[in-house]
């Protein structure tokens, strides 16, 4: 169970542009009451809470006039990691904002997509903040965390359990989610 993490995976100055545009006052996101809307196991620590998404890619399909960032973002991932990729079928933004009063819980562990083929799971930290990310083993034993650092990518094996946290001290947190399936990321795979 590989995580992969490769920092600085775009410029200082497309990082600063892409943070500028993620959080700009016309980036059109959307609420959801949940992060994860499906049950999953609990490690005792796990609490559901709210969410702002925007999806860029669905089923392979774009759903945003967006996606062009979602594909230039795939081109340079590609390139500064040498996977071989392919269209991605699902990319999508999360945006948790502030909550200190969920003291060391995490939204619920999940995978992003249950299917029935190997896939490649791709997170993109858009700003820097205290929102962890952790990975969980089959028997939701934490096995890494990640702190957000803006312009830093972890990609990983589809099938590994992780979940957000809230920030507690920034005022938010922003990541980019991207899905591959397997015929489509031959060199380079994480076992």
């Amino acid at each position: 169970m590989t995580i992969i993490v490769v920092n600085d995976v775009v410029s200082e100055s497309l990082a600063s542009r892409i943070e500028q545009m993620f959080f700009g006052f016309d980036f059109p996101w959307y609420y959801n009451n949940v992060t994860v809307g499906a049950t999953y196991p609990d490690d005792g620590n796990t609490i559901e809470g709210p969410q702002f998404t925007h999806m860029f890619v669905r089923e392979g399909n774009r759903t945003s006039n967006l996606g062009g960032l979602a594909e230039a973002l795939v081109h340079i991932l590609a390139e500064k990691t040498g996977l071989v990729l392919g269209e991605p079928f699902r990319v999508k933004a999360n945006l948790n904002v502030q909550n200190n009063t969920m003291g060391d819980a995490h939204y619920p562990a999940h995978v992003d997509e249950v299917l029935d083929v190997p896939f490649l799971t791709c997170v993109y930290y858009v700003n820097d903040c205290d929102g962890d990310t952790v990975f969980f083993d089959d028997d939701m034993k934490e096995i890494k965390r990640l702190t957000p650092k803006k312009g830093t990518l972890v990609y990983f094996d589809g099938n590994i359990r992780h979940a957000g946290c809230p920030p507690k001290k920034a005022l938010h947190r922003c990541v980019i989610n991207i899905n591959f399936l397997r015929q489509h990321w031959l060199k380079d795979e994480p076992k």
